[in-house]
């Protein structure tokens, strides 16, 4: 998807109903998953702790699907979550 085709992710996954919103988040697992492990691998350089990082990340990103504003693309703001997640994984005990 182009820029202006990942902007909000409410636009894609239509209204806030529990199976729009599974639907929606199916999708963007189906879609950013590999970018999301690969990000988190090249922080954590272990692969156990990015396939963890990489579950954490996509509860978060279910968590807050509807407080998405669309200021920067959906990727963007999936991989933010993610540096955020190995950042507290790194810096935790």
């Amino acid at each position: 998807m182009g820029v202006g085709g990942d902007r909000n992710v409410s636009n894609v996954t239509g209204p806030d109903t529990a199976p729009n919103r599974d639907q929606g988040f199916e999708r963007i697992v189906d879609q950013y998953q590999e970018s999301v492990l690969r990000t988190c691998f090249l922080y954590l350089c272990d692969k156990t702790l990015a396939e963890d990082a990489t579950q954490e990340t996509f509860l978060k990103v279910y968590r807050t699907m509807g407080t998405f504003r669309g200021e920067s693309s959906e990727k963007t703001w999936i991989l933010r979550i993610a540096m955020h997640t190995c950042y507290d994984i790194n810096h935790s005990g």
